[in-house]
């Protein structure tokens, strides 16, 4: 039986670990019959630093129907198993017509059944997360409030499950990252069925960390005035410096009101389909107000000389800093 696995994230869950792992691991999958499909940035995963993961051929073959063809067949006639890894599918298959779309590729490409890992996050520990990302990688400048507004992780998370169940041939299962205890690689190796110690693991545990109170500080002024560009600051700092402690800003109470009542019916929807101990627990607004009051540390001596040398090889003023 041909399987298609989709490791679909979301965000914030140790996706860039678990797809450092995938790539270490391409030869020894690829002999137990999982082909971990090939992309530019593999070499980049390899050596533990963040991607978007491997799926951008399934995706352009799921939203461009003309491709689903040739793209099935290149899958049909390699035969095996096939192993996706990209946070970017979890909002691409919770739309309807996208999963319509990917149950015909799945017959088309003759797999047989299709297996999802999704984990989800408590909003509490998720949204400082989604902020911070937003900082690092998107050129935002506001602050928590802000993102709290804009945040619908448990919304898609029902809509992509509704989505997926609606297929019989598709079979997902859900994790809480804020209560995985064991380690993500041998999560994967049972999901994958394969022997434990298959996953080569990075040499690095947080390969996307977050940022510091005074790195998210000096990303917001540089984003201010560079937007996106800036973002080679934040992945430089975190791959050299990954063992910085990361930040964890709060919403305020009044904001952490708002996004609780705002989510409530999609969490509540999701608990019920989910075993208790993967349940969604700790509404945003139980950690409010636990944002550390008064000026960020400095940054540091190592701090400043990776965000020169990061503004100098993106050629943008160093004055900046």
């Amino acid at each position: 039986m041909r399987t298609l696995y989709l490791h679909v994230g979301h965000g914030k869950t140790g996706s860039s670990y678990l797809q450092s792992c995938f790539a270490l691991s391409r030869v020894r999958l690829a002999a137990l019959g999982v082909r971990y499909c090939w992309s530019r940035k593999l070499k980049r995963a390899a050596a533990g630093r963040a991607t978007s993961g491997n799926a951008r051929i399934l995706i352009a073959a799921i939203r461009r129907p003309v491709l689903a063809a040739p793209v099935a067949l290149w899958f049909r006639l390699r035969g095996g198993n096939a192993l996706f890894s990209a946070e970017k599918l979890f909002f691409v298959l919770s739309n309807p017509r996208n999963n319509g779309r990917l149950a015909a590729f799945r017959g088309l490409a003759g797999f047989d059944r299709i297996e999802i890992l999704l984990f989800i996050r408590d909003p509490a520990e998720h949204l400082p997360s989604v902020h911070q990302q937003q900082v690092k990688r998107e050129g935002a400048t506001g602050d928590i409030d802000d993102e709290a507004a804009r945040y619908k992780y448990p919304l898609v998370a029902r809509r992509f499950l509704a989505t997926a169940r609606a297929d019989p041939a598709t079979r997902v299962r859900v994790l809480n990252y804020s209560r995985v205890r064991r380690p993500l690689a041998t999560i994967a190796e049972d999901w994958l069925g394969v022997e434990r110690e298959t996953l080569k693991r990075p040499g690095t545990h947080m390969v996307n960390r977050s940022l510091s109170a005074a790195e998210l500080a000096q990303m917001r002024a540089l984003n201010a005035r560079h937007g996106k560009a800036a973002a080679i600051v934040a992945d430089r700092l975190c791959e050299q410096l990954p063992e910085i402690e990361p930040h964890q800003p709060a919403p305020s109470p009044a904001a952490a009101r708002k996004l609780e009542a705002r989510l409530a019916p999609h969490v509540a929807w999701m608990n019920r389909r989910l075993p208790p101990a993967q349940r969604y627990r700790a509404a945003a607004g139980a950690e409010a107000g636990k944002t550390p009051s008064g000026a960020p540390a400095p940054l540091s001596a190592a701090q400043r000389r990776v965000i020169a040398a990061a503004l100098a090889e993106a050629r943008l003023p160093v004055d900046d800093l």
